[in-house]
């Protein structure tokens, strides 16, 4: 088993939340399923056919991003407010990982 968004939402035992957290998970899973082709193909795995076709992947609406990582970071408070004390500190981790990736996919 992996510690994933989908894991959290069903073993977290969310009572009341639940559907809150639902809504959340949903949300973060819509940038993921536009981004997966690239992350499958180029990011991960470095598909030969993918680079040589040279069209793009893993395209997504502006903005969505950024709705993303806003939804990300809730989920974070969430999770570390009932296991933990307090908000979790993510997106000062985040920012750079954010400028990685996206380098990686303008470079690919």
């Amino acid at each position: 088993m992996n510690l994933t968004i989908d894991y959290m939402y069903r073993y977290g035992g969310w009572g009341q939340d639940e559907a809150n957290i639902r809504d959340l998970a949903n949300r973060l899973n819509m940038l993921f399923e536009k981004i997966r082709p690239a992350r499958n193909k180029l990011i991960a795995h470095n598909d030969l056919e993918a680079f040589m076709i040279d069209e793009p992947m893993g395209a997504f609406p502006e903005e969505l991003d950024k709705q993303y990582f806003q939804s990300l970071q809730d989920l974070a408070n969430r999770v570390n407010e009932k296991w933990k004390s307090g908000p979790y500190p993510f997106n000062d981790l985040a920012e750079a990982d954010v400028d990685e990736f996206l380098h990686l996919l303008k470079k690919a």
